[in-house]
């Protein structure tokens, strides 16, 4: 009995030490996520300085031509620059889903090639906003 004991014990202690993540990759799992952390809240005070600045509230459902060129503009901004994807987006932007957000990304690449004046003066104004914001 006392030699199932024994075996038994090592064959739990081996399964506890394949569980264990080292400790400098969970130091370095903790730091990535305290680095999302803050880009997470770097994103959302920039979203918030535009709807203060411009007075569109880009995080509402509505289909207001402003609200949604804006919405356009910011998740286009946020995908080339932060590299997020595109849920994180659609969340960011008010808890739209992964398809609205690639719809708001292709849609503003797309009038942004075509060169649509009342989209390029949206854009021009919140990009300026964003850069002010960032200096």
């Amino acid at each position: 009995m006392d030699d199932f004991k024994q075996q038994y014990s090592q064959m739990r202690s081996r399964q506890r030490m394949a569980y264990q993540v080292p400790i400098s990759d969970e130091v370095k799992r903790i730091n990535v996520q305290k680095e999302q952390d803050i880009e997470h809240h770097q994103i959302e005070r920039l979203i918030d300085v535009v709807i203060e600045e411009t007075g569109i509230d880009v995080r509402s459902h509505r289909r207001k031509k402003p609200i949604v060129a804006a919405r356009k503009v910011i998740a286009l901004y946020l995908f080339k620059n932060y590299k997020l994807t595109y849920s994180a987006i659609g969340t960011l932007l008010g808890d739209f889903d992964h398809s609205s957000a690639i719809s708001m990304i292709n849609t503003a690449q797309d009038l942004s090639s075509v060169k649509d004046q009342y989209y390029t003066e949206i854009e021009r104004t919140i990009l300026n906003i964003i850069n002010k914001c960032k200096n």
